[in-house]
């Protein structure tokens, strides 16, 4: 599995998206030596893996958000260990109760792909999405809503056809604008 990770770093290449932050991209051996060294066996890291099996990992910095990694580590640990020794599944009781009293039904299905680092992932996805979509010309903007955002996506030819150009030129300036877009992530 390919592994991309990402280190806050002052001197680093990429900016957060309200550029507060700089970050480094770490992959292979220079991933591998920074895990070795005191500050990457104690940093904490957010990791996902994206639709082409790759694992990004995030630092986490905040120091609010390491406490709730580890909690959440610490419980997920202990779930499962539970589950092994006793052959019990844990499910909560806690639910959601509609206008007419009743239950949804998912508070007794167990659900253990839900985490705190999934949720803050998404969020920082989101957000990041937000402030990188924020930076958009009008033109830009309404060319990646054409073509990704709406509930039913228009094709290049669609676009072109209706701004009066061709798929070609639609075709290099979503690329051009896609190149604008992943500075941000």
């Amino acid at each position: 599995m390919i592994k991309v990770f990402y280190i806050e770093d002052n001197n680093g290449q990429y900016v957060s998206a309200d550029g507060s932050k700089r970050w480094t991209r770490l992959t292979g051996q220079a991933l591998y030596d920074f895990l070795q060294t005191e500050r990457g066996k104690k940093t904490y890291f957010f990791v996902d893996t994206d639709d082409n099996g790759v694992a990004i990992g995030v630092e986490i910095t905040n120091k609010d958000q390491q406490v709730m990694f580890e909690t959440d580590k610490r419980r997920r640990r202990y779930v499962s260990e539970s589950q092994k020794e006793s052959g019990y599944i844990t499910v909560s009781f806690d639910y959601f109760e509609t206008e007419d009293g009743t239950s949804t039904g998912d508070e007794v299905i167990p659900n253990d792909d839900d985490s705190i680092e999934e949720d803050v992932l998404r969020q920082f996805d989101l957000e990041t999405l937000r402030r990188a979509l924020d930076t958009l010309t009008e033109d830009e903007y309404a060319l990646i809503c054409a073509l990704f955002l709406q509930d039913e996506p228009m094709t290049e030819s669609e676009y072109a056809v209706r701004r009066g150009t061709t798929q070609q030129a639609i075709n290099k300036r979503k690329k051009t604008i896609l190149k604008k877009l992943r500075n941000y992530f």
